[in-house]
């Protein structure tokens, strides 16, 4: 799931790079810098889950908030940094279909337009995916039994939870400065890639990219209630209550076929074709933009 995701961002930072314009260029820094920072985290967080827990497939990871709770929001951090604001991935997604939006209303023909307009819509979609991917993941994560009220952290290895502690904050931090970030870094490092200057503006809680406006107290706000609502969902126990499993009145529940994991091994060959043909058209798009 890690390397899938990954290879699609890759796609995505390519793409910025081909088109080459001050915002592109932008949001393809960004998606590099934020998207390596998370993956960071990830994985060494999967090589503790393996090692510690000897958990290796999602079908093995559940209630995994209950034995290891600081695994746990560890990788929710690292799920949430790749999928939600203020986080500087998203902002780069965000820039990125943005600029792509911007581009395509320019195209001199219909079919043009159209090809722009399903590359768009494709990489909403495969954001869309991750998004369903990890957070079905991380919801079997922080699933519990309800027979442990008190939370007690697991015991890592130094060497384990230094890196993991790094990686951590940094994102954290990087989300809360990112106003500052995208200026005093980001800006001038693409201003040097494409030698071309990047107008960046204050106006009262909003800050203008070019033609791009990002919003500074959704920000805010996503930055003070997203770490709530992780907190309350691995943390918060609810005591003198009485626990009871799910009753359905005898009634008999259909299984859905979403409601299962399994093999791709045989569709392989045709992820591979797709993946090869999309990567034609992305290129092709942005050598006609």
């Amino acid at each position: 799931m890690l390397a899938h995701s990954t290879i699609a961002l890759l796609a995505l930072m390519s793409l910025m790079a081909a088109i080459g314009s001050p915002v592109a260029a932008t949001a393809a820094l960004m998606l590099i810098f934020f998207h390596g920072l998370s993956k960071c985290l990830l994985f060494l967080n999967a090589g503790v889950m393996e090692q510690v827990f000897h958990m290796k497939q999602t079908s093995e990871m559940s209630r995994l908030g209950e034995m290891g709770p600081y695994t746990t929001l560890v990788a929710a951090v690292g799920f949430m940094s790749l999928l939600l604001p203020p986080f500087g991935a998203f902002i780069g997604k965000w820039f990125s279909i943005e600029t792509l939006g911007f581009l395509g209303t320019g195209l001199p023909t219909a079919g043009l337009k159209l090809a722009g307009a399903l590359i768009l819509v494709v990489i909403a979609c495969g954001s869309a995916v991750a998004a369903l991917l990890y957070l079905k993941v991380l919801g079997a994560m922080i699933s519990r039994t309800g027979e442990r009220d008190k939370v007690k952290f697991e015991n890592i290895h130094a060497l384990y939870q230094a890196p993991l502690n790094f990686l951590l904050y940094s994102i954290l931090l990087c989300a809360i400065f990112l106003p500052l970030l995208i200026p005093a870094y980001f800006a001038p490092v693409a201003e040097d890639a494409i030698k071309s200057e990047i107008a960046i503006n204050m106006s009262g809680f909003n800050m203008f990219i070019e033609n791009i406006k990002l919003p500074l107290i959704p920000m805010l706000a996503t930055l003070i209630l997203l770490p709530i609502g992780i907190i309350v969902s691995l943390f918060v126990r609810f005591k003198n209550v009485d626990r009871a499993k799910e009753y359905a009145c005898g009634e008999k529940v259909n299984y859905n076929f979403s409601s299962f994991y399994f093999s791709t091994d045989r569709a392989n060959p045709f992820f591979v074709y797709a993946g090869i043909l999309f990567f034609v058209a992305i290129l092709f798009v942005a050598f006609l933009m």
